[in-house]
């Protein structure tokens, strides 16, 4: 086993702690002082905590929005398990303990951390999609909508981003008929600009198109066993040398770039690579997300 593939499970539980710890102070600190629910099932959970809040005629001396996500989540990781990758399930469960843990002790503040509302909206989305974010790159998830996003990502039929507005929908629109229009408009704001905001900053979902030039006639084979990608290749000439190289040209994710320029600088130090970035991918593409 190499030296990398050893720590890599260290490096994804510091991704998916930090990513929490963010994403669960975004939560508390800046939305729900304000009475923004959260994306998926964080939001499902927070509406169930405060139906049991009701029905006890008192608040919790702790936020139990944690310990319900993580109740709900047991079906859909069941279904990762499935779809997914044992790996991904493993890293989705510490992702939910943290998180629980993280909405247990982080305190909720009785006013706005910052006065206008409209900035807190925007800091409160921006840092839950840093910490969304953060979480996907150490392969786990928060559960619930993302397993569902990640899923449809994967086989390319949709987003997280996406996902999240429609699910939401339903969230905000519990929000309109129980508590008051704010409420609800509020929501909904955060939630645009957070799947905005996420949609951008996943690099599992952005796809990038590499064209290869190289002397090495065996670059193709070497890339297609080392990252289990397609790989289309033919002779070119150049222009100038009439020299003949091997074209190869591969779609990948962006959160395997470095990685595979990398792996193409070890094959062949003199290849030459250009890298498109911001393409559509049409067709069978399949994105490795767990």
């Amino acid at each position: 086993m190499s030296t990398k593939r050893f720590f890599q499970p260290f490096k994804d539980v510091v991704f998916i702690c930090l990513g929490s710890l963010i994403f669960c102070f975004s939560i508390n600190i800046f939305l729900l002082p304000l009475h923004v629910y959260s994306a998926g099932f964080v939001g499902i959970s927070q509406l169930v905590r405060d139906g049991i809040w009701f029905v006890l005629g008192h608040r919790t001396s702790f936020d139990i929005a944690g310990i319900i996500n993580f109740i709900l989540n047991g079906t859909l990781l069941l279904f990762a398990y499935k779809k997914l990758s044992a790996y991904f399930v493993k890293m989705t469960i510490i992702t939910l303990t943290f998180q629980t843990f993280f909405f247990a002790i982080i305190p909720i503040p009785s006013n706005l951390t910052v006065k206008d509302i409209f900035t807190t909206l925007i800091i409160g989305a921006f840092l839950g999609a840093v910490g969304t974010a953060l979480i996907f790159k150490g392969h786990g998830s928060g559960g619930g909508i993302d397993i569902i996003g990640l899923y449809l990502t994967q086989i390319n039929r949709s987003s997280v981003g996406k996902i999240y507005l429609l699910v939401n929908s339903f969230v905000y629109l519990i929000c309109l008929i129980f508590y008051s229009f704010s409420t609800a408009v509020y929501s909904f704001i955060c939630s645009v600009f957070l799947s905005f905001i996420l949609d951008r900053l996943n690099e599992q979902a952005l796809e990038i198109c590499v064209l290869i030039l190289t002397g090495n006639t065996e670059m193709e084979q070497q890339l297609v066993a080392r990252f289990s990608r397609g790989v289309t290749y033919w002779k070119g000439y150049g222009a100038y040398t009439s020299e003949q190289k091997m074209v190869c040209i591969s779609v990948i994710t962006k959160d395997n770039l470095k990685e595979f320029l990398k792996f193409v600088k070890q094959v062949d130090p003199e290849a030459f690579v250009v890298v498109t970035n911001n393409i559509n991918v049409h067709g069978n593409f399949s994105k490795n997300i767990a």
